[in-house]
């Protein structure tokens, strides 16, 4: 546990009379180093929204560890919270309580990824609450974590799982873990869920959305990678891996995914960037609305400008 940190000062406000919107601008570090903020699906914030988590690393190869610091706003200052973890190793809560699970290297390991070790049993897991600044090593090893649910009783990681097929394709995992007592289940097996930005719904937690990268194959080369036949999906299940159901996106319903969503508060619904322009009949846009029970997505507004990551917790009924 670290409650007396060293905070240094490396940002500052940024002169922009241009910008249309009128908004400042906060430059929020200058080192010399990788700083990335994670994914805006999930918040990466404290629940006042005055401190950001930031990933830091002087390695480009993301399998190699780095540290996790705080950005305090109101400071305009950092400090560090985690020495060795990893760049896509931690993620908050759905319920925007500041609280991080985080996964650092253990056991004098030098590496965050390792084929031989499907669970990667040389990672530790830390519970970060970026409210109190306190961190807590829990007592069992993990993957990358991919959601957390909002009760944080349980989380979510994926990983390669048997051997790879006469065509190429492999199979992949998604495993539940109790946060608690480490204890792990496979709950759902395919073949189009590499990389599949897990997450859970808000409120219960009781339905995870699941990106499908749909046919990806290793070619003769022995790289991994989409064919010309792939295409990107969304579906959602039970927390217990049963009653999948597909949302109408991508494929023969629009132009491609960015690969970046977001459930919509507690209901049915999910909120999706498209790389290209999508017309519903009313609108054009990027920024789609879909749900399960329905024949086509909705465009949330008109825009030809590009979107990609966004975080939305909310519903959107009132946006015009």
């Amino acid at each position: 546990m670290k409650t007396i940190l060293d905070w240094w000062g490396e940002s500052c406000d940024l002169q922009c009379d241009e910008e249309p919107s009128g908004a400042k601008l906060r430059k929020a570090t200058c080192a010399p180093a990788i700083s990335n903020v994670i994914y805006h699906e999930q918040p990466f914030c404290s629940a006042d929204g005055s401190r950001i988590a930031v990933f830091r690393t002087h390695d480009a190869r993301r399998w190699m560890p780095g540290e996790m610091l705080v950005y305090d706003i109101n400071r305009y200052a950092l400090a560090s919270l985690l020495p060795g973890a990893g760049g896509q190793g931690y993620v908050a809560t759905d319920a925007w309580s500041g609280v991080l699970f985080v996964a650092a290297v253990a056991n004098g390991a030098t590496r965050l990824n390792q084929e031989d070790d499907p669970l990667n049993s040389s990672r530790t897991v830390w519970r970060v609450d970026l409210n109190t600044l306190k961190c807590r090593e829990l007592p069992f090893a993990c993957g990358d974590l991919g959601a957390v649910s909002a009760s944080s009783q349980h989380g979510l990681f994926s990983h390669a799982i048997g051997e790879i097929q006469s065509d190429g394709r492999q199979e992949f995992g998604i495993f539940q873990i109790d946060l608690e007592s480490g204890d792990t289940e496979l709950i759902y097996r395919s073949c189009d869920i590499c990389n599949p930005h897990l997450q859970y719904r808000r409120g219960l937690a009781d339905r995870i959305l699941i990106q499908e990268n749909r046919d990806w194959r290793y070619n003769a080369q022995g790289i991994f990678g989409p064919s010309a036949e792939s295409t990107v999906g969304l579906c959602s299940i039970a927390t217990d891996g049963s009653d999948r159901r597909e949302f109408p996106i991508g494929g023969d319903y629009t132009p491609p995914t960015t690969g970046h969503e977001c459930w919509i508060g507690e209901s049915d619904r999910a909120l999706v960037t498209l790389n290209a322009p999508h017309d519903d009949g009313q609108r054009s846009g990027c920024v789609l609305e879909v749900c399960h029970d329905w024949q086509a997505p909705r465009v949330v507004f008109d825009s030809p400008a590009h979107w990609n990551h966004r975080a939305l917790l909310h519903p959107i009924e009132n946006i015009k």
